[in-house]
Formats: C-alpha cells, sequence, structure tokens
C-alpha cells in the first residue's frame, strides 16, 4: 500500500491510502489520525500492529489446522479495514458532492489459491463492498471501485521470493505476459479510477493481473505454437 501510494506521488495526485488494511491496527478501529507524528505512542502501536498482521497473513495452512483467531483477524484487516476507511471519507465526499473510493482487491478474489482461506475470502468480501457500496453513492458523484492485484514486485513480495517462499520465476512462467506486475502499473490503474474519465466507472474490479486470472490451462507453452 505505502508503495502504491509513493507511485501516486510521483505521479502528482493527493491521496489516502489504506495500504490493504496492515497500516493500522484496524481491529481497534485506529485510523491513520490516530498515528500523527506528534503522538509518538500511538505511532509505536500501529507499528507494533502492523508487523503483527503483516506476520499474520503469512500463514498458510489447511483451515483445521489455522489458530481459531485467524479467520476473523483476515476479515478484520481487509473487510472491515475497507469498511472502515469508507465510514471515515464518506461524509466529506457527500458534502462535495463528489468522491472516489478505490479498495484494494486481489487476483485471488477471482483465482483462489489453497492454504489461505481467511485471505481468500476476504478479499472476495471486498468485491462485495464495493459493488454494494458503489450502489449506495452512486447518486451522491462517488465511484466506489475496487483493483485486483495480481504478483506485483512490491517489497513484501520482494522479500518473499528472496526467502524461498514465492518461485518468482514460476509465477513469471504462469503469468501469460511473462512477468511479474510493476507497482506503477497498479498505481496508475488508481489515477484511472480517481480520475474524471472514469465517471461513468462504479462497482467495478478493475483486475491488474498480467493475465494469470484467465489462466485455465495447464502449463502450455505460450512463447511457441504447438506442431
Amino acid at each position: 500500500g505505502n508503495l502504491f501510494g509513493r507511485e501516486l506521488q510521483q505521479e502528482g495526485a493527493d491521496y489516502w491510502i489504506r495500504g490493504g488494511g496492515a497500516n493500522v491496527p484496524i481491529s481497534e478501529q485506529l485510523l491513520i489520525n490516530a498515528a500523527a507524528p506528534e503522538d509518538k505512542a500511538a505511532y509505536d502501536r500501529m507499528q507494533a500492529e502492523k508487523a503483527r498482521l503483516e506476520e499474520e497473513q503469512k500463514k498458510k495452512a489447511r483451515l483445521e489446522d489455522l489458530p481459531a483467531d485467524h479467520f476473523d483477524e483476515m476479515m478484520a484487516i481487509h473487510v472491515n479495514g475497507t469498511l472502515n476507511w469508507s465510514r471515515l471519507v464518506l461524509p466529506s465526499m457527500r458534502a462535495a458532492g463528489f468522491g472516489r473510493v478505490i479498495n484494494i482487491s486481489s487476483v485471488n478474489a477471482i483465482a483462489a489459491v489453497p492454504y489461505r482461506i481467511g485471505y481468500v475470502t476476504a478479499k472476495k468480501a471486498i468485491r462485495g463492498v464495493t459493488e454494494a457500496l458503489a450502489l449506495e453513492t452512486a447518486r451522491a458523484g462517488i465511484t466506489v471501485n475496487a483493483i485486483a492485484p495480481g504478483y506485483i514486485l512490491t517489497d513484501v513480495l520482494k522479500e518473499r521470493a528472496a526467502a524461498g517462499i514465492l518461485d518468482k520465476q514460476a509465477i513469471a512462467d504462469r503469468t501469460p505476459v511473462g512477468r511479474w506486475g510493476r507497482p506503477d502499473e497498479i498505481a496508475k490503474a488508481a489515477l484511472y479510477l480517481a480520475s474524471e474519465d472514469a465517471s461513468f466507472v462504479t462497482g467495478s474490479t478493475l483486475v491488474v493481473d498480467g493475465g494469470l486470472s484467465i489462466r485455465g490451462d495447464a502449463g502450455e507453452d505460450l512463447d511457441s505454437a504447438p506442431e
């Protein structure tokens, strides 16, 4: 989230960013203004909670082997986080008669992966939140959309690839365009959804995954046609 935010800033955009829900302890509804630089104690709590939630998101296991509270944590991070940020910004958007809400879902909301049932379910739920909220706000000059990124070269995924948790080359080979995505490609998708050009787009999930989620074959060679 922060990485995408930096890309948006480089494009000259002002932004509010939720950062996947893990930038603040959303389960306690400590929103970003609770972590103002002058409030060091709140900032330290935020950083500690961020680190804990990032570790929670890395867990991969069968449902019966996961801690009982893992699913609740994933819903709190992603779904409650999305709802809480919308709750924070919508009053001012309604007053202005204009607004753009852009949620971050995932390619895993379309193409599920095993052993991450909490994450997959939460990211699928964000699509529902996006669609329902789009209907609530459509007559107020507000659009609500989501972006579903594929495998993007963020700092977190780079670390997981370096640690052997993700097979970087295998993922690139599986992705039809043959590579991972860049953070600036997600930022530019967000800029489009935030622009006047997207004023007739609401309730949509924009998939930015290099074609990964549409691939149904078992691993055909996309570099050469069959003989």
